[in-house]
C-alpha cells in the first residue's frame, strides 16, 4: 500500500498504529479473511473501520464494502489511502458511528467489526446487526475479555497520547457501571465476557458458527494458513477472542 505523504501527517499512537498495520501491506488480512471464509459476499459493512486495513482486504474478496467510523479524521485517512492506491473503487467510506446502523434500512450479507464493538452499547448494536443482515447473513467481530485489560495494567507501551494502565483502570470501572447500573462512559471500552456474549447472541437469534481465539475460526473449510494477532489468554484469563455467527 502506498502511504506516501500520509503517515508523515500523523503523530503519536495514530502514527505508530498505521505504520504497524500497513507495515507488510494487506496480504495478511486477505489471507486471514480467506481462511475464515469471509469472502464472496455481495454486500459487506465494516463497522468501526478505523484506518481501513480490514476494509481494503474485504474489498479484494467481496463485491461491495461500506465502511464507517466515528472518527472523521480516520475516515479522511482511509479516503486518502484509497485515492493513492488503485483497485479499491468498491469501498465507500463514511463518517458515521457504529450506532448509526440503527437508522439504516440497507441490509448486508456480511457485517464485520474488528476490535471496536466494546466501545458501544453492544447489546443494542447486536440487535440492530441482526436486523441489518440479510437472511443467512454473517456477523464477525473481535473483542476483549478481562484478560486483555489485566495485560494492559502491566504494559510498558506508554506513548505521549496513550497510557495503557489508565485505559485498563477506566475500562474496568466503566464495565462495573455498565453491568451494575446500565450506564457507561463512551470514551472507554466495556469488558465483554465471552460466555455472557455468546448467550446474548443466541437469545437475539444468532446461530453461532465459531468462537474463540482470534484468527482461528473458519466457516470455509479452506486449508489456507491463518494466524492470530493477539494472545487468547493472559495469566489464565480470557483475553482477545472472536465470534462468527449467522442470522437464521
Amino acid at each position: 500500500m502506498n502511504l506516501s505523504g500520509i503517515v508523515e501527517k500523523l503523530s503519536g499512537n495514530n502514527k505508530s498504529f498505521v505504520e504497524n498495520v500497513y507495515s507488510n501491506g494487506i496480504t495478511r488480512y486477505i489471507d486471514r479473511l480467506t481462511y475464515q471464509g469471509l469472502l464472496n459476499f455481495q454486500s459487506c459493512l465494516d463497522i468501526g473501520c478505523g484506518f481501513g486495513q480490514w476494509s481494503f482486504a474485504l474489498s479484494k474478496l467481496n463485491r461491495l464494502v461500506d465502511s464507517i467510523d466515528i472518527s472523521e479524521h480516520r475516515i479522511s485517512i482511509c479516503k486518502q489511502i484509497q485515492t493513492q492506491n488503485r483497485g479499491y473503487d468498491n469501498i465507500f467510506f463514511k463518517h458515521k458511528s457504529i450506532e448509526s446502523i440503527i437508522q439504516t434500512k440497507k441490509k448486508y450479507d456480511l457485517i464485520f467489526c474488528y476490535s471496536a464493538i466494546y466501545m458501544v452499547d453492544f447489546i443494542s448494536v447486536f440487535k440492530q446487526v441482526f436486523k441489518s443482515l440479510n437472511s443467512e447473513g454473517v456477523f464477525y467481530f473481535n473483542t476483549n475479555d478481562i484478560g486483555w485489560y489485566f495485560r494492559e495494567l502491566k504494559s510498558n507501551n506508554n506513548l505521549d497520547d496513550f497510557d495503557p494502565e489508565e485505559l485498563a483502570l477506566q475500562t474496568i470501572s466503566n464495565s462495573i457501571d455498565y453491568y451494575s447500573r446500565g450506564i457507561r462512559n463512551s470514551n472507554y471500552p466495556i469488558v465483554m465476557p465471552i460466555d455472557y456474549i455468546i448467550k446474548i447472541l443466541k437469545d437475539i437469534g444468532f446461530k453461532i458458527l465459531g468462537f474463540g481465539e482470534d484468527g482461528t475460526n473458519s466457516i470455509s473449510g479452506t486449508n489456507v494458513k491463518s494466524f492470530s494477532f493477539f494472545p487468547p489468554k493472559y495469566e489464565g484469563f480470557n483475553s482477545v477472542y472472536e465470534v462468527i455467527c449467522q442470522k437464521i
